[in-house]
């Protein structure tokens, strides 16, 4: 597809101006703008082939005429999810946004652009509060967390909310932090686990706990563990299906993993490092835990997500931790080089193998935004 050639290419060209435009005598704001507006737009208007963007839309054209009408809409609204499992009972934020997209009258698409818009101003705005911006888009856009704006929308919701909150996190801010999650639980129940993110270790655990608690989810990974099914509302804690979703070790995941393991964590400088790669090796062992109950494969995201920002650390971990053995500026330059390769490769197979799984395989109109 055409599109994916291009497409990456200006999105890291915004990045880039983004970050070193006064440079160049140019806003760095304004292409900030264009950076969430060009993400955004690829998310809602190729974002039709995902699945569930087809029970996204028919709720959003059901409205009209289902239950959400009369006297107690608001009660239904609140305790939908817990009391039954029809597709109508979303959480009450999403439900909410929903109506009142509805009577604003705008279309369907109109609404999943102004979501991306959302989402992307979020997640940009955490990127930026760290170091390699550039590299962070470029692994972003290649990355499944991209994929899964335009098809897990409500969760993509709860998880940029809880990246925005995590600066309360890094400032020992629970009331704000709390708040927060409580907006992030009202587009996705699963984000109520993310209360007790909060009160997780701000130091990186010993050397030899991590290790095992790795060596560990991998031998439950491949061994697997049966439990018995638990349901908790809308939400069933049921083993996963391999026949409907990849599970088992992440190799990509584990292999940065191991790489950071191996190169000292401890010696990463900033506390704000120093979390993200909490959350980062948390993403890791739920994906590989995932075998036991499909729940921990949905919750890994909030956590695996902090990959975008570590992984781009690795060269510069893997230097220090080598710089006696050889050159840093080879050890720097192969290993970005490396990495950067992987991450265009992902892209280039991506739309070679799987056109039809790739957003923008089928681009709405631009008509279509102003459609009732």
């Amino acid at each position: 597809m055409i599109l994916w050639i291009y497409f990456p290419v200006l999105a890291i060209f915004f990045a880039y101006m983004t970050k070193y435009g006064t440079y160049y005598h140019v806003p760095t704001q304004l292409f900030k703008f264009f950076l969430v507006m060009w993400l955004s737009w690829l998310v809602a208007f190729g974002g039709a082939g995902m699945t569930d963007q087809v029970h996204y839309n028919d709720f959003f054209q059901s409205l009209n005429r289902n239950s959400f009408s009369g006297e107690n809409v608001f009660w239904k609204l609140l305790f939908g999810s817990f009391i039954n499992d029809r597709r109508e009972n979303y959480e009450v934020g999403y439900v909410l946004i929903n109506l009142l997209a509805k009577q604003l009258g705008i279309s369907y698409l109109a609404f999943m652009f102004s979501i991306s818009i959302i989402t992307h101003t979020l997640l940009i705005n955490f990127i930026y509060k760290h170091r390699y911006p550039v590299f962070t888009v470029l692994i972003y856009i290649a990355s499944t967390f991209y994929v899964q704006q335009a098809n897990l929308v409500r969760q993509m919701i709860a998880m940029t909310i809880f990246l925005y909150s995590f600066r309360y996190i890094e400032r020992g801010l629970f009331l704000p932090y709390l708040g927060g999650i409580l907006i992030a639980v009202a587009f996705h129940m699963s984000a109520v686990l993310l209360f007790v993110v909060y009160f997780l270790p701000s130091k990186v655990p010993k050397s030899w706990l991590l290790w095992g608690i790795w060596l560990f989810s991998i031998y439950i990974s491949l061994k697997g563990l049966d439990l018995p099914v638990v349901k908790i509302g809308y939400y069933s804690l049921q083993k996963f299906n391999r026949a409907v979703e990849e599970s088992g070790p992440n190799l990509f995941f584990n292999g940065m993993l191991v790489a950071l393991l191996a190169s000292n964590p401890n010696k990463l400088a900033t506390r704000r490092y120093v979390l993200a790669f909490n959350m980062f090796f948390i993403g890791v062992i739920l994906l590989n835990l995932s075998s036991i109950t499909f729940y921990f494969y949905r919750l890994s995201y909030y956590f695996s997500i902090f990959s975008i920002v570590v992984i781009p650390l690795i060269p510069l971990t893997l230097t220090n931790r080598l710089k006696y053995i050889f050159p840093p500026k080879i050890v720097y330059a192969m290993s970005n080089f490396l990495l950067v390769a992987f991450y265009v490769n992902i892209l280039v197979r991506r739309v070679i193998t799987n056109p039809e799984g790739v957003i923008g395989y089928r681009l709405h109109d631009f008509m279509e935004l102003f459609n009732q």
